[in-house]
Order: structure tokens, then sequence, then C-alpha cells
């Protein structure tokens, strides 16, 4: 393979003089790589590709600075990645023959039904197509993802199946009534796993799909060896997802997802897992190698290329992008149908079905992935002015497929709770997947009792997160105790034992027995402890103290920043209940363009609503308009966090809408958001015009209008009256104008520039 930066100079001297960035004024700094993510896997997708990666600011001198903008092309590099994923057909029949089993969905009618995706066999050589023929021009989950890596990377698998389980499929799928979309009315989702193995024992060569340490457990910087546990495994159920309405099993379908099956986070109180290697929990399969299965992803039946190309999204550290946590079942952040990590994995072709060509990754997820050449700009030191040439985004080029502009950081004060006693406190910190701890040793020798007794404020995501008080025993490992705000319930399989969880709605007294360790000398923390998803504000702890009849033994109101005498690993002291936050903020910019799996943008849809509640299962299809992307990453929001609907306008990666006055319905309201990102992209060419039925089942038509090709912070791009559309920008100077595109669209110039002092 050529040297990416060599071959690129080669085909420099066979075209006229031009820069792909050209620095008018630089007072700036540029820097050419990002720092690495800290999702391990995608880590190690990223260092394996950054050899590749080409120094992209190039010296003006040199190369001239003509405005040609020549057509993208298309380079490939080397496949150096192929992870195999095993994938498992599962159906259901309980005694009562509930439940679905496989080929029982019903083929659309083509006059009332354009959405749903069916073929006549759902059968395993279906799947083995679907998701891993590497056919040229075939639609697959394998294509796909060469495609996002420009070649680097792709996966390969095995199908096996169907096997049937002899219960019903709402045994796992029925919902708590409290928690729409949760399937934990009957325990955990995960326990189809371990009926499954059941029902499968020897079928499988489970030692094949052990290849890889994919979280370094034994932390010696290799992922390409074994640890124990299936490296990927894919579980397709019988029927329809709950996300896509569930079927005949309406609530009682599974929703898709990505999770891990009896996780047990390092120092947990039991250590369950395979003989010779790191113990994280799972379940064992019948391999007489001691293979068990920890991580996992869920579809349905019907599933196309999308709801499997967006969970292994989620298996190689990707958050969702969409809003996790809408209110009032209505908010959407403004990604939509821009990433298939959002409403891109429902896209298909026009016509429908949907689903069964999603489009791309934002630059945001190829960052992380290590699958993005691009350029970087950081507004910092002075004015500047930089003309700077991108390819479309969809495939590596000669040109850098997008431009990072890094921001000055913001700092911001935090407001976690008001102390109960004095002016400090401490807390746990809030985020996804936490582990978190606060220790410290106690005397209880010549004391026959003990409490422990505390203020504590939290809000943890309840029966997902838990924060526990946790004493050392003989041999090293901490366990868990109970106290007088624990609970021993586990409907999802999270809680260690002994576990504080949901809201405490302000500040309570909690106590703990310790009399059980008195006559010792012990070691005890506070620990807290999260998954990768939704997360609450945290776990504080005020005015401690540990009392052995009338005697005082330790107390302590946390008004000492360094907090002496305890061990702190990720808790901290907060001086008023609140803290100082320094932030990242920074934008990404690609040009995007109906090329390859991006086609899909081309036919996005809305669904028609019936005022009957009968009627067709309907889309009306429109296009995106193709164009230059800004997305806005801000390092407040913890990763995944676009719950808009709680803080409108503002989230972990939102797009900016180049139009952001709203498209109204019939009745005056806005649209929905993802209709709304159709003029998305800042682009030189007239909106086109299309027709759809608005929510009061109204037919519209949304006009043409007028390209925009320059974006100016000092402009708001946010909207009231549709508060999670677009986004809350900060205002520093910077522009952003299309100057030239090449003549088939494919490539662009941009004029990039900031008076920032």
């Amino acid at each position: 393979m050529f040297d990416r930066l060599k071959l690129i100079l080669i085909i420099l001297l066979s075209l006229p003089a031009y820069s792909f960035a050209i620095p008018v004024k630089n007072d700036g700094c540029v820097l050419v790589h990002p720092n690495a993510p800290k999702d391990r896997v995608a880590e190690y997708l990223r260092e394996s590709a950054l050899a590749d990666l080409k120094p992209t600011i190039f010296n003006a001198d040199i190369l001239g600075g003509a405005t040609l903008v020549p057509n993208a092309r298309v380079l490939k590099y080397e496949l150096k990645t192929v992870d195999n994923i095993l994938v498992l057909l599962v159906e259901f029949a309980d005694a009562e023959g509930v439940g679905p089993l496989h080929n029982q969905l019903e083929q659309p009618l083509p006059d009332l039904n354009n959405t749903d995706y069916w073929v006549p066999d759902f059968s395993s050589r279906h799947y083995q197509h679907l998701l891993f023929t590497r056919t040229s021009g075939v639609v697959s989950m394998s294509n796909w993802y060469l495609e996002q890596s420009s070649g680097r990377y792709t996966v390969d698998g095995v199908v096996k199946g169907w096997y049937r389980l002899p219960t019903a499929e709402k045994e796992y799928g029925a919902d708590d009534p409290a928690r729409e979309g949760h399937d934990n009315l009957n325990g955990a989702v995960w326990r189809i796993i371990p009926d499954l193995l059941a029902v499968i024992g020897n079928d499988v060569d489970w030692k094949a799909f052990d290849k890889k340490d994919r979280y370094d457990y034994d932390n010696d910087g290799d992922l390409n060896e074994p640890d124990g546990y299936v490296d990927y495994l894919m579980v397709i159920h019988a029927g329809t997802g709950q996300e896509g309405g569930g079927g005949a099993q309406g609530d009682d379908a599974l929703w898709s997802h990505r999770s891990q099956v009896n996780f047990l986070p390092e120092g947990g109180t039991e250590r369950l897992g395979p003989a010779q290697f790191a113990k994280r929990g799972g379940v064992k399969t019948a391999s007489p190698d001691d293979i068990w299965v920890l991580d996992y992803t869920l579809e349905p039946e019907d599933g196309g290329v999308g709801v499997f190309a967006h969970e292994f999204g989620h298996d190689l550290g990707l958050p969702d992008l969409y809003d996790t946590q809408p209110v009032g079942k209505e908010s959407e952040s403004s990604t939509g149908f821009w990433t298939v990590m959002s409403s891109g994995s429902w896209t298909g072709p026009q016509g429908g079905p949907l689903g069964t060509i999603p489009t791309h990754f934002g630059a945001w997820e190829k960052e992380e992935l290590g699958w993005l050449d691009r350029e970087e700009i950081s507004v910092s030191g002075g004015p500047f002015e930089y003309l700077v040439q991108l390819d479309r985004v969809e495939h590596r080029g000669l040109k850098p497929q997008a431009l990072r502009i890094n921001l000055p950081n913001a700092t911001e004060t935090v407001k976690v709770v008001d102390p109960v006693h004095l002016k400090g406190v401490v807390y746990s910190a809030k985020g996804d997947d936490l582990d978190n701890s606060l220790t410290r040793k106690l005397d209880l020798k010549g004391h026959s009792a003990a409490t422990l007794i505390f203020q504590t404020n939290y809000e943890i995501e309840a029966d997902y997160d838990y924060a526990y008080v946790e004493v050392q025993d003989e041999s090293g490992i901490f366990r868990s105790i109970s106290g007088s705000i624990t609970t021993d319930t586990n409907p999802n399989g999270s809680n260690l034992g002994h576990g504080i969880t949901g809201d405490s709605s302000g500040w309570v007294e909690a106590t703990f027995d310790l009399s059980q360790f008195a006559g010792k000398e012990i070691v005890f923390r506070f620990r807290y402890v999260t998954d990768g998803a939704a997360q609450g504000r945290g776990f504080v702890v005020d005015n401690l103290r540990v009392l052995a009849g009338d005697n005082t033994i330790l107390e302590d109101s946390f008004e000492d920043v360094s907090l002496e005498g305890w061990t702190a690993e990720g808790f901290r002291m907060l001086v008023d209940g609140e803290y100082i936050v320094d932030y990242k903020r920074y934008y990404l910019v690609e040009w995007r363009t109906h090329y390859g799996f991006d086609k899909a943008l081309s036919s996005v849809y809305n669904m028609r609503v019936s005022q009957s509640g009968a009627g067709p299962v309907w889309a009306d299809f429109f296009s995106h308009e193709p164009g230059l992307l800004i997305w806005y990453r801000n390092e407040k929001y913890l990763s995944g966090d676009n719950h808009v609907g709680a803080h409108p306008g503002e989230g972990f990666l939102l797009i900016v809408d180049s139009h952001p006055d709203s498209l109204l319905d019939s009745k005056g309201k806005p649209l929905r958001t993802r209709v709304q990102l159709r003029d998305a992209a800042f682009n030189f060419d007239d909106l086109s015009q299309f027709s759809l039925f608005d929510p009061n089942g109204v037919p519209i038509s949304v006009g043409e209008g007028r390209g925009n090709n320059s974006f100016n912070d000092a402009i708001s791009y946010y909207r009231e009256e549709d508060p999670d559309n677009s986004v809350k920008l900060p205002t520093i100077g910077l522009h952003v104008a299309i100057e030239n595109v090449s003549f088939d669209g494919s490539a662009v110039q941009l004029r990039v520039s900031s008076d920032y002092q």
C-alpha cells in the first residue's frame, strides 16, 4: 500500500496547483491528530488507523492558492480489522403455544403498508447474506462498515438457529408499566441469554468466538488475545421489535438494545467468570473450554441493515445520539436522519421498506473509531483566515473528509446541592460507566457495637445505577452492607446487593449498623457505580459520624478540601455544594452528499398519522438536501446526553440548522425536528419542494427556498418556539463560507475565518 502522503504528492504533481488548506492569515494553532477516545475497542480501532492518517495542513507557498476544487476520488485503505460475530436466532413457544415463532410475520400489503421489511423466509441463510456478504453493491452490514471505514474495517460471522425457547416472548419483553419501553416486568431482559444458552448447549463452537480481550482485562495493552468471553454476540428474536411497534406482541415485544449479562463491576460482591481470566460476570456456556457470554446485542426478525449497524455501533462504544429521555414523548435532538446512531438507522429506499439502507455515521463517530481523515484548526491567539478544501465525508479521498474547529474552552459553575451542615460536602461525581469510591480506615477495637450515621442527598438512575456502603472482608474484597436507605430489589441485575438507588428528594439521614465488625480495624468505603446510559445527579454525603454508645469514634463534616484520612477515587469535596467545570467545545464540519449508503438521505420519511387509529401504515418520503453539515460538540454534556427536552438547544452533539426558522403544520405548530432538518446543510442550491401529511392528517406542501452558503456564529440558529430544533452556540466571531464546489458536487472549498482575540 502506498504511503498516504507520498500518494497525495504524486497526484498533486499531475494536477493544477491548489491547496486543501491555505492559511490566508494564520495567527492560530493548527493540530494534526485528536485525543484518543475512552472506549478500549474504539481506541484499538483508532490507533490502528492513525498510522495511515496524513498531515492535513499544507504549505501554501509550495502548493499555491488557486480555487479549483477537483472532484473527490474514492480511495481505500488496506483492510486491517475484521471482527467475528456469533449470530443466534431465537423463537418462542410456551406450553399454550404462545410465541412468536419465526416466519409468522404477515406479508405487508403494498397498498396499505410501505414501511415494513419482509422476506418469504427469515432463514439463517437470509441473515448470513444480510449481515456478512461483501459482494460489491450489495446492501449488507459488512459492506456498510467497509464504507464507513474507507476499507479499514468490517465484520464477518456465523449465523446459527433457529433455536426455540419453551416460553413466550412476553417473559422477557413485557414492559414495566411505570417505565414504558423497559422490558423488565418479569425481571432483567438479559435473562433471555442464559435461557438460550441452555437450549443451545454445545451446538456452537464457543471457543472459536473468543479471540479478543476487548476490554484489556489484564492491562497488558494486547486486545488480540482470548479473555474467556465471546467477543461479539448478536441475538435475533422472532417477531417485530417494540421500537417498530411490536407487531402482534405489542408492548410484550423485545426492544432492540445492546447490554451485558449479569455484569459485575470490578470489586463486585460475587466473582463470576472464566476461571483463568478476569471475572466480570456473565453466564457460562456449555463449552468445555470455559467460555462465557457477557456482551450482546438483540435485534428483531424483520430488522434491516440499519438496526444491526446501529446496535453494533454500541458494541464499538458509540452512544445513542437521539433524545433517549424525551419530554412528553415529543422532544427530538437535531441529529435526525443525519446519523445511523439516531434516526438514520430507519432510512431505506424511496417508497420503503424502512430500516433497510442506513445513512452514515457522522464525522464525530468516525473520528471516535479512527476512520476520519480531517484537518484541525484552533480558534486561539488572534484572528485567522483559511481556505480549506474537503472531499465528501462518505469515503476517503485525496482531500480531508472533515474539518474540526476547536473553540476556546468554557467554564461554568455547577450547583449540585445546598449543604446541610456548614459549607463542605463530598460528591460521587456524575457520569456513565463510573465506579468511584471514597475509602478510609476505621478502628473499632475496644468497642462491642458501632453505627455509621450520615446525611445524604442523591439522585441515582433508579434500578440501574447504585451507591453502596462497603466494608473490606478478610480476603480483601469489599462487600456492601445493609442500611436504612438500601434495597435488595434487583429488576435489572445491576444491584450488587444492599444498593442505594432512586431519588432521595432532598437530604435524608442514613444509618448503617457496623456491630458485626466491632473489635476490629476495618476499611470501609462509599461507592458509586453507574451503567453506560442515563445518569442522575449523583450521590452526596455530609455530616458523617461513627458512634459507639456515647462515644464518637469518627466525625467528618467534609470541610477539608484535601479530604484528609480518605482515599478518593472519583469522589471530590465541594464547597457550597458546587464546583467549576472547564470543558471543551468544537465544531465538526463535513460535506455530505447522496453517495454510497448516504443515498438514503434522498429518501428520508415522515409517518402519516391516522386520526381514526386505523388506516394504512404509510410513510411519505422526501429528501435531505446535501451540503455542508456543521456539528457542535459540547463536552459540558456527557456522552450521549442529547436530552434536548431537559436542556433545550444544548446537548452532547447537535447539528446547526442552516435554516432555523420553523416549518409549520396546518395548525401553525412546528413540524417534528427530523423534518425540520431537511435543509440543515449549508449549500448554494435552492431548496426543493415536497409534500407530506402533517400530524393532523392534512396534506401540506413544504415550499421551495433559497440555499444558505455561509455560517456566522453571530447569528442565532436556535428558535425558542421550536426548542429541540438546532442548537445554541457561543459567539466568538467564527465564519465558515462555501466558496466553490467541484464540478460533480463531491468536494467543496471553504473560507474559514475568525476575529477572536
